[in-house]
C-alpha cells in the first residue's frame, strides 16, 4: 500500500508540474512561510493576483505553528487551508513540511525532540514531522516517501529542495533574514541552502513580518503598541528603528478587492481572520496591519558561483575561520572589514555588530548539537556584501560549513 500511495503521489505531483515548451515561461510563484499565517501576511496579494491571472502558485509552510504545545499544529494547518481558500488557492497547492515551531534555528545533525500536541490532544515530546492537511493529506516528506522525517537541518533543507525542484517556481517569496523572529530568519537561510542543491535559481523576494518594534502598526520602539487602524487602501509604511534606512525596491499592488475596508468582503482580511488562534478573534489584532494596498519585498537575483548560487553582481568573497571547541567567544573578521561576527560556543549563538559598537545588528542561534561531534574545530565563513541598489546597505553573511547561519543587514540612513 505504501508503494502504491507513493506512486500515486508522484503521479499527482507530475500532473502539477509545468509542461515543457512555452508553458514553462508562465510566471510561477512559490511562497515559503515559516509558520501558518505568514503566507497570508507577506504574500496574500501575490497569491490572489497569481490565481486571478491563471498563473501557477503554491505555498510551502515549514512548521505547524505548534510552539511548546501552546496551539495544536493540526488546528493551525486547518487555519492556513481555510485562509488560502479565501485567496483562491486549493488545498492541493499547499505543502506542509511539518517541522517544529521555534525549533528551526536549533536544528542540527541529530534529531531534535520538541514538545507538541498529538492527535489526541496530549502534549508530548517528538522528533518527527507530521501533518494531515495539504498536498497528499500529510506532511511533504511522508506524502512523498510514506515515512516521517526527523527534525534535522539536513532533512528540512532536503525536503525544501525537493519541493522547489518539483514545483520549479520562477519566483519565491520568503521571510527576510533580518526578521526579528528566529524561525523567520532561518526560513530564508533554508531557501538559500536548498537552492544551492539545484541546477536553477528562482528570483527571491524577501519580506519582513517582525521588525523588532511596533511596525507596521506604529513607530513605538517596543510594546505596548497602539492598536492598528484598518487601512487596506493605504500602502505599507516604511520600516522603522534599526532598518529605517532600508527601502524595499519592490512594492507589489494587491488586487482591488483587497482595498475594501469591509472585513466581510476583503479577501486578505478574511484570510488573516482565518487564523483565529493568532488573532484571538480580536478585530484589533496587529496582524490586520499587514492588509495594505501593496506588499513590499527586498528582491535578489542569483547567479552560479562555484558550488553555490550568489547574488548577481556580488563582489565579496568568503573568508574562512576555524572555531575551536571550548574557546568561548571567537571573533570572525578581517582587518579591512568594518564588522565583527562573534561566535559564542558556550551560548551556542553568533552575533554580528559594527566594529567598536556593542549593540548587535543581528543575533543567530546555532544548532543545539554544534559541538557534539568528535571534531575539536568547526569551519565558519564570513562574507561582506555591499548592496548599493538597496541604498546605503551592506549585508553580512555567515556560514557554518556549507550551511548558511544567517544574514545581517546594516542599513544606514
Amino acid at each position: 500500500m505504501r508503494a502504491v500511495a507513493g506512486l500515486l503521489g508522484l503521479l499527482a505531483l507530475a500532473a502539477c508540474r509545468p509542461a515543457h515548451g512555452p508553458a514553462r515561461a508562465m510566471p510561477t510563484w512559490l511562497v515559503v512561510a515559516p509558520h501558518p499565517d505568514d503566507e497570508a501576511l507577506i504574500a496574500g496579494g501575490v497569491i490572489a493576483s497569481a490565481v486571478q491571472k491563471g498563473e501557477r502558485v503554491a505555498v510551502v509552510i515549514l512548521t505547524n505553528g505548534d510552539y511548546d504545545c501552546v496551539v495544536s499544529g493540526y488546528i493551525r494547518q486547518r487555519e492556513s487551508i481555510d485562509g488560502l481558500a479565501r485567496l483562491g488557492l486549493p488545498e492541493s497547492a499547499v505543502h506542509f513540511l511539518g517541522y517544529p515551531d521555534g525549533g528551526l534555528p536549533h536544528l542540527g545533525r541529530v534529531p531534535l525532540a520538541q514538545r507538541r500536541v498529538d492527535r489526541n490532544g496530549t502534549c508530548k515530546l517528538d522528533e518527527r514531522t507530521y501533518g494531515s492537511r495539504g498536498f497528499g493529506a500529510a506532511e511533504a516528506h511522508r506524502a512523498r516517501t510514506g515515512v516521517h522525517a526527523t527534525y534535522t537541518r539536513e532533512n528540512v533543507v532536503a525536503d525544501l529542495a525537493r519541493e522547489i525542484a518539483e514545483l520549479h517556481p520562477t519566483d519565491i517569496a520568503v521571510t527576510h533574514p533580518m526578521d526579528a523572529h528566529p524561525d523567520h530568519a532561518m526560513a530564508y537561510t533554508f531557501v538559500r541552502d536548498a537552492i544551492d542543491q539545484l541546477d536553477f535559481a528562482p528570483r527571491i523576494h524577501r519580506a519582513l513580518v517582525h521588525n523588532g518594534d511596533c511596525w507596521p502598526t506604529g513607530p513605538e520602539p517596543h510594546e505596548p503598541c497602539v492598536p492598528p487602524s484598518l487601512e487596506p487602501d493605504r500602502p505599507m509604511p516604511q520600516l522603522t528603528g534599526q532598518l529605517a534606512g532600508y527601502v524595499p525596491r519592490e512594492r507589489r499592488p494587491v488586487p482591488e478587492a483587497m482595498l475594501d475596508r469591509d472585513r466581510a468582503r476583503n479577501p486578505k482580511l478574511l484570510a488573516i481572520a482565518s487564523h483565529a488562534t493568532q488573532t484571538r478573534g480580536q478585530p484589533g489584532s496587529y496582524l490586520f496591519g499587514f492588509a495594505r494596498s501593496d506588499e513590499p519585498f527586498f528582491p535578489e537575483v542569483l547567479q552560479r558561483q562555484g558550488a553555490r548560487w550568489a547574488r548577481v553582481g556580488r563582489a565579496s568573497r568568503l573568508r574562512r575561520h576555524r572555531v575551536r571547541r571550548g574557546n568561548g567567544r571567537t571573533t570572525l573578521s578581517e582587518t579591512t572589514d568594518a564588522y565583527d561576527v562573534i561566535v559564542d560556543t558556550t551560548r551556542r549563538q553568533a552575533e554580528c555588530r559594527r566594529r567598536g559598537e556593542e549593540a548587535p545588528l543581528q543575533t543567530w542561534p546555532l544548532p543545539f548539537d554544534l559541538w557534539t561531534k568528535d571534531d575539536d574545530e568547526e569551519d565558519f565563513a564570513l562574507a561582506i556584501d555591499p548592496r548599493p541598489e538597496d541604498g546605503n546597505v551592506v549585508e553580512i553573511s555567515v556560514r557554518w560549513g556549507e550551511s548558511l547561519v544567517g544574514v545581517a543587514v546594516d542599513a544606514r540612513p
